[in-house]
């Protein structure tokens, strides 16, 4: 038998003769103590792919194994356990784990750490949604013995700096750019921008505070300003008459603008200049303006939810249009996005008598009108309000609608099909529209005055918006007193108040208690039970107190005690339904001198015999809506933590100390009903891990470590903060 071929980097190497079996190794960029066996280039691989080994040559555990009748080649004793593929070329391929990039170890091993906490924090925030607990990723893909051989013994101490550095440094909206020890760029791919705008809407939701990064806010108010300086702006739906209704097809310019780019500054700038053309025009339309653009008929508190299938949207669009379902069903399979799918029927449709406009007041209203239709034939009637509103859409403007140019141009169709749907399809991120909005209030201010806003104070009514919306997250209640009081009046006008569930406070995760130490050097601190229950928010005002309950709905507050109470959860969904047995008990555990309150809380559930929380999994299998008191299975205590409200005076801007004396005062302990969550103010190390295992005792998740006195220990609301750790 002919000796094998002399492998071609063995020889650029100065190798010796290769073995008899021509083996695979590894290419890595890493060095290594020891050579790197002979590599086979692809014209080898191919080559030995069709030769034969000699099996009276070969040991057993030589001896390839073969699968689908092609030869397997032995992996080298240097290499790791990482499965090989070949691509049908013959060339062999590595397959990469999951954190892995296309970059060379040396690098990769630059940019993990920040990848890893990443992901980290993203498995957190979904823990938090979900309220299950999740595996760590970090944990989840170990560094394998090359990756740690690769990194240069000078480069710990700035993988380390990098890691104490906040993840936000990471954005997870743009390319992000490191520099390894060589001064090379390591590049860290994202998913498209396209993509991640397109989700925004769905990322406020949680704990990611109202704000944007300060050079992009910056670059926003610097050309909106320029933009007022040239006195040259046009907009792109003429003016309508001062004092009639906006019409519908403004909004739908509007939106087809913001459809057709994906950058920040831009959908900022056209939503700004609608909003002012509204404000200038017809005032009393900019709330139902507002709530169209970020896709709602009212506060997420209200409950008001459309409950309109796919199904019934499809039958609307076919008995206004006269297509057939069959027909309609077909293009949506084609297109993907039944707003087109009518927009297209509704351009083929001819039109014997025009009805009246679209307005945004009549398009609100008639959705309203959807939404909260009830009792027998409610979808029949639904479905008639649909074709209503679709009869009228499109009626004054462009009927021939080319779905193919512009994505279907500005056509009110498209948008009605789209809201009714649940999602717009633009990447309008609320805070986005909040910015937008504090920009058009503070520029139609200036310009009734004849001025030109600055900079400075388009950024001070962007703060003050924010901070009002955080504490009262309801345009019901902040456009109209805008309207009436003006931007720079808005705080003392627009304060928390019960019936008005606020985001709440949320804190980070920690892994050690000496990085909690660290992070509290110098102050004092308290340590609380994390309790594995449901965050939740009792609202409650007596009916001798002298402000009201803010709500809604006429049934959005059940009576409770002596006056009225709410409770919500964490995403400010009502669960008074959820909890009839809290409403009934609330008065064993409220003090006569407290006649309104917010309260932060956890609800568990609670065994009755044994006096001890029960799993979370407990909980969850109550039901969640018509829940009568007297059949209840499971029931639950109140541990409460926090007071945001009491009689008629918010609390978020004072102390956690004072919030907790207050708390402690205002309400009494009742076993299983009611209890303040255990907390000890002890500073050192020995004391915090007492606690802990304390807390794992009493079948709780942890400890929740939260700043006791100065500023930095109010409570700041929609917000995951550094004053809390957990």
């Amino acid at each position: 038998m002919a000796p094998p071929k002399q492998v071609t980097l063995g020889k650029y190497f100065g190798a010796k003769n290769p073995p008899l079996q021509p083996q695979q190794t590894k290419l890595s960029f890493a060095t290594k103590s020891t050579p790197n066996p002979p590599v086979a280039t692809a014209d080898d691989a191919e080559a030995s792919a069709n030769e034969k080994p000699d099996p009276e040559r070969q040991t057993d555990d030589e001896k390839p194994k073969k699968k689908r009748g092609r030869p397997r080649e032995v992996k080298s004793e240097d290499e790791s356990d990482e499965p090989v593929v070949k691509k049908a070329r013959g060339r062999p391929r590595k397959v990469k784990s999951e954190d892995e990039s296309d970059e060379p170890v040396v690098k990769r091993s630059r940019t993990k750490k920040v990848q890893i906490e990443e992901k980290e924090v993203e498995e957190e925030l979904k823990e938090e949604l979900e309220g299950e607990p999740s595996a760590k990723i970090g944990s989840a893909s170990p560094k394998s013995t090359k990756q740690k051989a690769a990194v240069p013994k000078d480069s710990t101490a700035k993988r380390a700096k990098r890691a104490k550095s906040p993840v936000g440094s990471v954005s997870a909206k743009r390319v992000a750019t490191l520099t390894d020890m060589n001064g090379d760029d390591v590049v860290e791919d994202d998913e498209s921008t396209a993509s991640a705008s397109a989700s925004e809407s769905a990322s406020d939701s949680e704990g990611g505070g109202l704000d944007e990064k300060p050079a992009i806010a910056a670059k926003a108010r610097q050309k909106i300003q320029a933009q007022l300086k040239t006195k040259s702006v046009e907009h792109p739906y003429p003016d309508w008459e001062a004092g009639s209704p906006v019409p519908y097809a403004a909004l739908c310019e509007t939106f087809s603008l913001i459809e057709m780019t994906t950058k920040r500054l831009v959908i900022t700038e056209h939503c700004s200049l609608f909003l002012r053309q509204v404000m200038r025009l017809t005032p009393d339309d900019l709330l139902p303006t507002v709530l169209l653009m970020i896709n709602k008929l009212a506060p997420d508190y209200a409950g008001i939810e459309l409950g309109i299938g796919e199904s019934l949207i499809m039958k609307a669009i076919g008995e206004t249009t006269g297509r057939s379902l069959q027909v309609i069903k077909a293009d949506q399979k084609d297109i993907g996005d039944l707003g087109l799918v009518a927009a297209k029927s509704r351009s083929t449709q001819p039109t014997m008598i025009k009805p009246k406009a679209l307005t945004i007041r009549g398009v609100h209203q008639g959705l309203m009108t959807i939404a909260t239709v009830a009792g027998n034939g409610a979808q029949g009637r639904k479905v008639d309000s649909i074709k209503k509103l679709l009869s009228a859409a499109d009626a004054h403007g462009n009927t021939k609608v080319d779905i193919t140019k512009d994505k279907g141009g500005p056509s009110e169709t498209k948008f009605l099909i789209r809201f009714l749907e649940g999602k717009l399809r633009l990447g309008l991120a609320d805070r986005t529209v909040l910015v937008s909005l504090a920009h058009a209030i503070v520029c139609h201010e200036a310009d009734q005055k004849g001025m030109i806003p600055s900079t400075a104070e388009m950024e001070s009514g962007e703060s003050i918006l924010k901070t009002v919306y955080s504490e009262l997250p309801s345009y019901n209640a902040i456009i109209p007193a805008a309207l009436e009081h003006g931007i720079t009046k808005l705080r003392e006008n627009c304060k928390l108040r019960p019936g008005v569930p606020l985001k709440p406070m949320l804190a980070k995760p920690t892994k050690a208690i000496t990085e909690v130490l660290d992070r509290f050097d110098g102050q004092t601190f308290t340590c609380e039970y994390k309790y594995d229950g449901e965050r939740a928010q009792i609202h409650y005002v007596a009916k001798d107190a002298p402000q009201e309950m803010c709500h809604e709905t006429p049934a959005a507050a059940e009576s409770a005690a002596d006056g009225v109470a709410s409770i919500f959860s964490r995403n400010s969904e009502d669960l008074s339904k959820k909890y009839p047995d809290i409403l009934a008990k609330l008065n064993t555990w409220v003090k006569d001198e407290t006649k309104s309150f917010v309260l932060d809380c956890e609800t568990v559930a609670w065994d009755m015999d044994e006096k001890k929380v029960l799993p979370f999994q407990q909980l969850m299998t109550r039901k969640k809506k018509n829940v009568k008191v007297e059949d209840v299975k499971v029931k639950v205590c109140v541990f409460a933590f926090d007071l945001l409200y009491l009689n008629g005076k918010p609390l978020v801007e004072q102390s956690l100390r004072e919030r907790r004396e207050l708390l402690h005062q205002s309400f009494s302990p009742v076993e299983g009903e009611f209890a303040f969550a255990t907390c000890m103010d002890g500073q050192e190390l020995d004391e915090i891990q007492i606690f802990l295992d304390e807390s794992v005792k009493a079948s709780c998740e942890g400890l929740m470590v939260k700043m006791l006195d100065g500023k930095e220990s109010g409570y700041e609301p929609s917000k995951r903060s550094r004053n809390w750790l957990k």
